[in-house]
């Protein structure tokens, strides 16, 4: 009888009875923080999956025809596909344990893959503005204007016209004439929506094409109800691409790499909590 009166004592004692609360508490709020912080890795990581896939399929017949100054987008591509599909796990991972109460032992692979994908991304941010600062920028254009783009300012849409880009990207183009790489001048001609290497002049006098491929008309009619044609010229069209695409990439990274550390940081909190929370259970 007394032991069983002990043991309704001990249940009902005042600071036994404040831990279990403050446990369910604070694993109620654990719990609330990895179901978020797992959803936010998610959408990330399919962010970063799609951006990788659709910047490199799109653009794979600019990538076909100038070889040399598209390696950038491979690049870039292959350091977001890869933190993206580092990430994917990971998050999958963090939703796991948030219906775990004790252990989180899960949680140390994660940061791992959080680790290797933080570096990933990087490596692409540092690539990418190392690329935009060696072919976008002119020493002799560096004041000339001020920054008046959100991607792409009018500083650097000048400095194309001075830099080496454009004539690497000519160098390469021409290397690759009509004839044996049409599908791939058409595809390129109708995504990046230009014509020729600098005009559609360029295919009125090249040998061997009548007319101006079907891939140098747009699709909407003019005043006298035929087709226009693509005034920008293809070099042109690439380079500011470049400019575009590597900005673009260049900010994701940027704005992964703070959500990455910050999941880092505190699922290690949580980790070194759950070790002490077990610790003083035992």
């Amino acid at each position: 009888m007394s032991s069983c009166q002990n043991a309704i004592e001990k249940k009902c004692n005042p600071d036994i009875l404040r831990r279990i609360s403050e446990n369910h508490q604070g694993t109620s709020y654990t719990s609330f923080y990895l179901f978020f912080s797992s959803t936010f890795l998610f959408t990330m990581a399919g962010t970063l999956l799609s951006t990788g896939v659709w910047c490199f399929l799109v653009r794979l017949p600019m990538i076909h025809l100038a070889r040399g100054p598209s390696r950038i987008v491979i690049l870039l591509s292959g350091y977001i596909f890869a933190a993206g599909a580092l990430t994917l796990p990971a998050s999958c991972i963090l939703y796991r344990e948030h219906n775990v109460t004790r252990g989180h032992y899960t949680l140390l692979p994660m940061m791992i893959m959080l680790c290797t994908s933080t570096i990933f991304l990087i490596c692409g941010a540092t690539h990418g503005i190392i690329y935009r600062k060696s072919h976008f920028f002119s020493e002799e254009f560096a004041l000339a204007q001020k920054d008046e783009g959100l991607l792409i300012s009018q500083q650097e849409r000048a400095a194309l016209l001075f830099g080496t880009l454009p004539g690497w990207i000519n160098t390469a183009l021409t290397s690759r004439d009509y004839l044996n790489y049409s599908s791939t001048w058409d595809l390129m001609q109708t995504r990046l929506e230009c014509c020729g290497i600098n005009d559609a002049s360029d295919w009125t006098r090249y040998p061997g094409l009548p007319e101006l491929p079907q891939s140098c008309y747009s699709t909407s009619l003019d005043e006298d109800g035929k087709r226009s044609v693509w005034k920008t010229g293809c070099l042109d069209a690439i380079a500011l691409d470049l400019a575009w695409i590597t900005a673009y990439m260049v900010g994701l990274c940027f704005m992964s790499i703070p959500s990455h550390i910050l999941a880092i940081v505190s699922a290690g909190i949580l980790l070194q909590i759950s070790k002490r929370t077990s610790i003083s259970n035992d």
